[in-house]
């Protein structure tokens, strides 16, 4: 009795098992009917009519944290701020916006949030990156900036920002 019990349940477990994978795969295929929901497009804050800004952030000053900053203050306002990091180097005095796809009023954009004028076009090849921001020593969160920005404290739960301060 005990051998046909535990034959039984062998067979049941393992039917178990098969309709179990058998729904996961059925899920994983997408058929030709399913519709594919749209990527909801990043809306700029500023001027909506620019569309999806992307900015690289460059810390040329040297002030700790200064590029993160600068990085939550822009994604705040809107802008698809893709990298950031330190320039190669810290000999940066004043901030300074570089237009890297011929489109002024992108830069022009990103200095009117920033306080900073446009100083250079550098054309890049670079489909990624719109505008470069290279932040000098001279660049601060002023308090107008600073009530555009939220305050982290209140970042929802799953934001991450939060907790890498």
């Amino acid at each position: 009795m005990s051998e046909k019990f535990r034959s039984l349940l062998l067979f049941f477990m393992i039917l178990v098992v098969g309709v179990f994978l058998g729904s996961m795969v059925d899920q994983w295929e997408v058929g030709e009917d399913t519709p594919l929901l749209p990527t909801p497009a990043i809306q700029n804050r500023p001027n909506p009519d620019l569309g999806r800004v992307r900015v690289e952030v460059l810390n040329g000053g040297g002030v700790s944290g200064m590029a993160s900053t600068v990085t939550d203050y822009l994604r705040e306002l809107g802008f698809d701020v893709v990298d950031f990091g330190n320039a190669p180097n810290f000999g940066q005095d004043s901030t300074v916006v570089l237009d890297r796809s011929g489109r002024r009023d992108l830069a022009d954009a990103v200095a009117d949030a920033l306080g900073a004028k446009v100083r250079e076009g550098r054309m890049d090849t670079d489909p990624y990156l719109d505008v470069t921001v290279i932040l000098g020593k001279s660049w601060e969160l002023t308090p107008q900036k600073k009530s555009a920005n939220r305050d982290v404290t209140r970042l929802p739960w799953w934001d991450i920002r939060k907790y890498l301060r």
